[in-house]
């Protein structure tokens, strides 16, 4: 998701003007029809399986619908962001992330 989604949904943030054929990312329209597309077919970016991909993609997911607003609300991104948050591997995930962040000098003192 970082080499296909990441520039296109920067580039749309930005609002930077392109043709999606002239870049391997293809456009945001693109990038967001294939998410939804593959998530109304599938409960996991592998398929059937939680993997280690959905934890890279639904905290993109979120980060960018929730914090950037890059992404817009909808249904299949919140449903899809339900269903990995109740697994424990990215609940694991996030404990350690937030532990690693807190030692950064960015978020020290910003409680």
């Amino acid at each position: 998701c970082d080499a296909v989604l990441d520039p296109a949904v920067t580039a749309h943030g930005l609002g930077l003007s392109y043709d999606g054929r002239n870049y391997p990312f293809g456009s945001y329209e693109e990038a967001l029809a294939f998410i939804e597309a593959h998530l109304v077919r599938n409960p996991y970016a592998a398929g059937a399986r939680f993997s280690a991909a959905d934890i890279q993609l639904a905290s993109s997911i979120n980060y960018m619908m929730n914090f950037l607003n890059t992404l817009p609300r909808k249904r299949i991104f919140l449903d899809y962001i339900a269903r990995v948050e109740r697994r424990r591997a990215y609940c694991r995930m996030q404990e350690k992330d937030l532990a690693m962040a807190a030692k950064l000098p960015y978020f020290v003192g910003a409680a």
